[in-house]
């Protein structure tokens, strides 16, 4: 009997047991499986066509100016766009991921931008917005409203735009590739990466939204790992692993932060302009010595 009551004890014991490790396993895992941060994985870029309300008299040339942006980021593999005239109304889509991944499914591109112009007889409202495909959703939006303006001057104002959206990608590099603990990042000098730079890996595990326009305000990530940049080419950095919290996790798609540029402050020598032929006139002379 009492060999019995052991083997009960012992069966209850297992079956009890399992279902609590399991669940801790995958509260342990969960973090590192954000659906998320895939939502944020852009290297695949395209753009739908912009729109106006001017026979496509500034959509054309903003069209030119955004393809030739997306082209021109060493970061992002351009997708060419072979959608022609307009597909959607941008404000038509901001609350509804479901209706853009719809269309998505046929862009092969991780995320999109596109354009709208409006003007009336006083002024000029020019936006621009960044969509994943993979969630919908909408990440970044710029607006701009200004007196009436010409066609290269509104060109112009969707260069900064799109700079400021970039800016808001809430991460400075991607991890493209990785062989035993050597990882290769899209980010080399021109972005401000420099040999023996440490660098952090984060993953993406939530984000605080707009409350009625839901593009991000706030990102809340994880730590995943460090790199040590070993070389670093104009756009792109080799970097090996200094460390991270499982094994395999820094792969391609791994987000990479802390990449800044030297930044100098202003000297009496650059707040102003000086000619060359002024620097070294008798009043200018550089003088070494007992007399300087």
């Amino acid at each position: 009997m009492k060999f019995r009551n052991l083997g009960l004890v012992l069966l209850a014991a297992l079956i009890f047991t399992q279902p609590i490790y399991a669940e801790e396993r995958k509260q342990d895992t969960t973090e590192y499986l954000s659906d998320y941060d895939k939502s944020l994985t852009f290297q695949k870029v395209t753009y739908l066509p912009s729109i106006d309300n001017l026979n496509n008299i500034y959509a054309k040339h903003i069209d030119v100016r955004v393809d030739e942006m997306i082209k021109n980021n060493p970061r992002w593999d351009y997708v060419q766009s072979h959608i022609a005239g307009s597909v959607v109304k941008p404000e038509d889509i901001v609350n509804d991921p479901k209706k853009v991944r719809e269309f998505s499914k046929h862009l092969n591109a991780d995320a999109f931008f596109i354009s709208e112009v409006r003007k009336d007889p006083k002024n000029t409202f020019v936006s621009l917005y960044l969509f994943s495909a993979y969630s919908g959703e909408l990440i970044a939006e710029e607006k701009m409203n200004r007196p009436n303006e010409n066609t290269d001057i509104v060109t112009s104002s969707v260069t900064f735009m799109m700079k400021d959206i970039i800016k808001k990608i809430p991460y400075d590099a991607l991890v493209i590739s990785r062989v035993d603990n050597r990882v290769t990042i899209n980010a080399g000098s021109a972005d401000g990466v420099r040999s023996g730079q440490s660098l952090t890996a984060v993953k993406i595990i939530s984000a605080e939204k707009h409350p009625k326009r839901n593009f991000l305000i706030k990102t809340n990530k994880v730590l995943v790992g460090q790199i040590r940049v070993v070389k670093a080419d104009k756009y792109i950095s080799f970097a090996d692993i200094v460390s991270e919290s499982e094994p395999g996790v820094l792969n391609r798609g791994a987000k990479i932060t802390g990449i800044t540029k030297m930044r100098y402050q202003k000297t009496p020598w650059t707040n102003q302009y000086t000619p060359p032929e002024q620097i070294l006139t008798e009043d200018n002379k550089v003088v070494f010595g007992k007399d300087a």
